[in-house]
């Protein structure tokens, strides 16, 4: 589905819990709205998990994020995905969490080698909202 995980939905979703912050970057669709409010198209380059973070303005947007940090939560659901932060410098410690949707019998052992931790089917978002406590709530962990 090209609008399915678009960073506008996925931006909403950040909103909606309080947790956007200053050092979160989403690459990823975003959509083109007519003068009516509706969405009518995607934005251009259209963006997938071959190409994220490849071209100059995506490398310069992420890296301007990254100085400084080694660390990376990555969030995918294709095979191509773990491989987003390869080529960003000094990254040492990457996160991959891997959506498993369909196939699971047959791709379960692809994905448990190329993604940290995997998650199948229709789940819920606990695994990766129990991640993020400290970072939601930057205040009452005096962080």
């Amino acid at each position: 589905c090209l609008f399915c995980l678009c960073a506008d939905t996925l931006l909403e979703v950040f909103r909606q819990f309080s947790a956007v912050r200053p050092n979160l970057h989403v690459v990823s669709n975003r959509l083109v709205f007519d003068e009516a409010g509706v969405a009518v198209s995607h934005s251009h380059p259209f963006v997938h998990s071959y190409n994220k973070g490849k071209s100059p303005e995506q490398l310069a947007a992420v890296e301007s994020f990254i100085v400084g940090r080694s660390n990376i939560i990555l969030a995918g659901d294709s095979q191509g995905d773990p491989k987003m932060a390869d080529s960003l410098p000094h990254t040492h410690h990457v996160l991959k969490i891997g959506f498993l949707n369909h196939d699971v019998k047959d791709r379960l052992d692809l994905y448990m080698d190329i993604y940290d931790i995997v998650l199948s089917g229709d789940c819920d978002m606990t695994v990766n909202l129990g991640i993020f406590p400290a970072h939601l709530h930057r205040e009452k962990y005096k962080i």
